[in-house]
């Protein structure tokens, strides 16, 4: 399992050009709150760390609770159930 943040850019449909100017510009640049809010954590599946990746359709974890906006920093752990969270 590879967990990666992405930001979802499809509500005004940005450009690659676009989207590494806001990058670059920082968070003063009139797209940051956009790229910032839409930013997810999502998670790519293989058998081997060579690949083929298979990246999941829909967002892993969405924001939830007080924080709402963005999802980041992913971290998984084994609980004492053995099972991963």
């Amino acid at each position: 399992y590879l967990y990666y943040i992405s930001t979802n850019s499809k509500p005004v449909n940005l450009t690659d050009d676009q989207i590494v100017e806001t990058g670059v510009s920082g968070h003063d640049h009139k797209n940051w709150g956009l790229l910032r809010n839409n930013q997810r954590t999502g998670v790519a599946v293989s058998e081997s760390l060579s690949g083929p990746w298979r990246r999941m359709d829909e967002p892993l974890i969405e924001p939830d609770g007080p924080i709402e906006t963005i999802t980041v920093n992913p971290a998984i752990a084994q609980g004492p159930d053995h099972n991963y969270f």
